[in-house]
């Protein structure tokens, strides 16, 4: 089993890092070729930033 652990992105100053940091999973994720895939999303319920609104994993993280 691997475990990989991905901190938050932020923006600020009208710069996001939230798609450079979704990017950066997505490809991790690809490389290694799981099988399986658990996916625990932060705890934050309410999301300023439109980037971590909503099912952002199923909107930015692209598998086969």
């Amino acid at each position: 089993m691997k475990l990989f652990l991905f901190g938050g992105a932020a923006t600020h100053d009208g710069h996001s890092d939230v798609e450079p940091l979704l990017r950066l999973i997505e490809q991790t994720i690809k490389d290694i070729n799981p099988t399986q895939i658990l996916h625990i999303p932060f705890a934050r319920t309410i999301a300023s930033e439109p980037e971590w609104a909503g099912d952002r994993f199923h909107r930015y993280i692209h598998l086969e």
